[in-house]
């Protein structure tokens, strides 16, 4: 056989299967340009073959000029050299081949190439450049990168406060960015899209883009998020004259409404905010702004299902995002189950959850919202293995051991709930209304009163500034209730503290520990001037709810000196010492056998004065 018959025969197709993330792709037929020179110069070689006589008498004079270029043209003619030269021919080409792939940057195994026979290379399959493009990468990027997106106002940074002026400050509220991967991701950017209360849009018809800390930066409103390295997207902040402003540039707010308006009552709102990145999936983050009128306490924090990968198209998508929200409420209760559990060591967390104030919730759901946030936060199932009756609930049950003063702190403990669940009375007797005298005279509701304030007298210094007729910085907050009816004794005397608003402040900072109204509503507060819980006709008990204590000549005079602390038995062990406001107004209820419920509001200022009393009381008409 020829070298031009070989060279016709003979195509070589190396195929390759490199790793990737698509599981490998296909190499083009490797050395096709060595072979298409090697050809041309057989052709040309081939094309002078009409000049071999003329080639034979030059090799004949180069053998006449000496014995040495005799010996490089006989060793030049013969087949053993040819072939050699040949096959080192085939393998220049092949190592050539090699040197080309390995410049694209890839790697191969020699065993994953193989010669089949020739194939129609027509296909445009095999035209097209060797190398994978941009749009193929882009799948196996993403999969790869993403954000990752907290916020709480226990997370380290979410909560920034900054001095404006000599005269305000500032709380920034903010989400915590962090790269999900080994590689930086450019060109992030924050969208505040839709705001909401109660499930009402209150905004939601542009999007107000969001700075990143320092809002002053160059990079303010783009950018590159580090491996390890966390950035922080502000979202709102609240001045210490209580009021709001946006975290865009400049903080202004060129929509409609303003922003005074929307944020214009208190209470939980719910605000969409969108997160980008150059090949990463767009984050929805999904999250609670629980606004108090006060921008010590005011919190911004997420809602756990937001944090995954989410696209909205419009503002009416939030909807599918509200039915995944748990409520504040439940939400804080279970935070603060979560932290009762890990610094008591408690393993059974439906009794961390009982002492959180579980039984406080309103609705079945918000305690299966708590206890979902119990099982995320990798605690234990509160009522795993763990099974009701009849028509009998975990929130029932709970405050009905709330009310029996039942430790839920085993399984054994639990079922002994139950069998005195079930034990009670199934219809107890009711009592028997006492409406009128018998003169025929409608009985009268007790009636409140508050009584000015009491200095505490324990207190030496107090009892020292009493006798030089200075002001109480340490006073006890007392209610009357007064039997208006002459004759008739009333039995079953009791007063609760149905609710203060605003909430008491916790002294350290941040909405947990706040007064709750759903608690205060079941402190039991004795009533131990009377015997045997009986009123009688005419006679007047007093009830001592609180006490409250102003540092005395402490600098500069502020509320964060003065402090409260409610007496009472409380249903469950929870800090009873808090901080005021300016005012307050306390909703309090007194009740007696077959009397008709008497309710009371009180308005209470404090003041930080040091020649004021530490608070006075009037009643609310």
């Amino acid at each position: 056989m020829t070298i031009n018959e070989f060279l016709g025969d003979f195509r070589l197709d190396t195929r390759l299967n490199l790793d990737g993330a698509s599981g490998g792709f296909r190499l083009r037929e490797c050395g096709q340009r060595q072979w298409r020179s090697f050809l041309f110069l057989c052709s040309l070689l081939l094309h002078f073959s009409d000049k071999w006589d003329s080639l034979n008498s030059l090799i004949g004079k180069i053998k006449n000029m000496g014995s040495f270029f005799k010996f490089i043209v006989d060793a030049a003619q013969s087949p053993l050299v040819q072939i050699c030269i040949f096959i080192l021919g085939i393998l220049w080409i092949g190592i050539a081949a090699m040197i080309s792939a390995k410049r694209t940057g890839r790697s191969y195994d020699a065993e994953d190439a193989r010669i089949v026979p020739a194939q129609d290379f027509s296909d445009p399959v095999y035209d097209r450049p060797f190398r994978r493009t941009e749009s193929s990468l882009q799948p196996d990027l993403q999969s790869r990168r993403r954000l990752k997106i907290s916020c709480d106002p226990g997370i380290n940074g979410c909560v920034s406060q900054v001095e404006w002026s000599s005269e305000v400050k500032a709380n920034y509220s903010r989400i915590k960015i962090e790269a999900d991967s080994d590689e930086s991701i450019p060109n992030c950017t924050g969208f505040l899209t839709y705001i909401e209360k109660d499930g009402k849009r209150m905004w939601g018809v542009d999007n107000a883009q969001l700075t990143f800390a320092l809002g002053q930066e160059r990079d303010t409103l783009s950018k590159t998020i580090r491996p390890g390295v966390p950035e922080f997207l502000d979202v709102l902040a609240v001045s210490s004259k209580n009021e709001i402003y946006p975290s865009t540039k400049g903080r202004t707010w060129p929509y409609w409404p303003k922003l005074s308006k929307i944020f214009s009552e208190s209470g939980d709102y719910l605000l969409t905010v969108l997160i980008t990145g150059n090949g990463v999936p767009t984050v929805t983050a999904l999250l609670e702004f629980a606004w108090t009128q006060n921008w010590e306490t005011a919190a911004l924090s997420l809602i756990p299902e937001s944090s995954i990968d989410r696209q909205i198209t419009a503002p009416g998508l939030t909807a599918e995002l509200i039915t995944q929200r748990k409520s504040g409420a439940a939400r804080r209760i279970a935070n603060e189950a979560i932290r009762i559990a890990r610094e008591d060591n408690i393993t059974f967390t439906l009794y961390a959850l009982q002492n959180a104030g579980v039984g406080t919730l309103d609705t079945e759901d918000e305690f299966q919202a708590a206890r979902e946030l119990i099982i995320q936060s990798n605690l234990p199932d509160p009522t795993k293995d763990l099974s009701l009756m009849g028509d009998l609930r975990w929130l029932k049950l709970v405050r009905f051991a709330n009310e029996k003063e039942i430790a839920l702190y085993s399984k054994a403990a639990v079922y002994d709930c139950i069998q005195a669940f079930f034990s009670q009375p199934a219809s107890p007797k009711e009592p028997q209304p006492l409406n009128e005298l018998d003169d025929g005279t409608k009985l009268r509701p007790l009636e409140i009163e508050a009584l000015p304030i009491s200095p505490q007298t324990e207190n030496l210094t107090q009892l020292g500034t009493v006798i030089k007729g200075g002001a109480v910085f340490c006073g006890k907050c007392i209610f009357s209730i007064h039997n208006p009816n002459q004759t008739q004794g009333i039995t079953g005397i009791g007063f609760r503290l149905l609710s203060i608003d605003p909430p008491l402040r916790n002294p350290a900072g941040g909405f947990r520990g706040m007064s709750d109204n759903h608690t205060l509503r079941r402190i039991k507060f004795p009533i131990d001037d009377i015997e045997g819980n009986c009123l009688k006709g005419d006679q007047t008990a007093q009830v001592h709810i609180f006490t409250a204590t102003r540092k005395p000549f402490a600098e500069p005079e502020s509320l964060r000196n003065i402090t409260i602390n409610i007496h009472g038995k409380w249903p469950v062990e929870l800090k009873n010492e808090f901080s005021p406001d300016a005012e307050h107004i306390l909703l309090v209820e007194a009740t007696g056998d077959n009397l008709r419920t008497k309710q009371e509001r009180f308005k209470i200022s404090f003041s930080p004065q040091f020649e004021d009393n530490v608070f006075t009381m009037t009643k609310r008409l």
